[in-house]
């Protein structure tokens, strides 16, 4: 699979270099957090569109972290509501894989954070 950034064994953040957090999506290093972009529709404001960084992980038998892939900004397709996140499709690597919203908390040169990201349901 081509990913844009893989790091093995990771921690609670991600420590990452600016280099690395620009080739993945992250604007504003110097931010505390960066938000997906969203856009909605109607009257009661349903969620058209969600845009944020993906990720894939693997997973140990204690659901610790062992391996994480980024891929860059990607589109969640067919975004629906299910209890604080949103669930739907992304497509990587010209394949659509199931996915979910989420947060990745990332450490860049000692400051931390906070970013959302689509979470891809797939092997890596």
């Amino acid at each position: 699979m081509k990913s844009k950034l893989i790091v093995n064994d990771p921690d609670r953040a991600i420590k990452i270099t600016p280099e690395q957090a620009a080739a993945i999506g992250i604007t504003d290093i110097t931010a505390n957090s960066q938000c997906a972009d969203i856009e909605t529709r109607g009257p009661w404001g349903v969620i058209s569109q969600f845009k944020s960084i993906s990720m894939a992980a693997n997973f140990s038998d204690h659901l610790k972290m062992t391996k994480v892939a980024f891929f860059g900004p990607r589109k969640l397709l067919n975004p629906k509501p299910s209890s604080y996140q949103l669930e739907g499709r992304v497509f990587i690597n010209g394949k659509k894989h199931s996915a979910f919203t989420s947060y990745q908390m990332f450490e860049i040169n000692g400051h931390l954070i906070d970013v959302s990201v689509i979470f891809a349901r797939m092997d890596i």
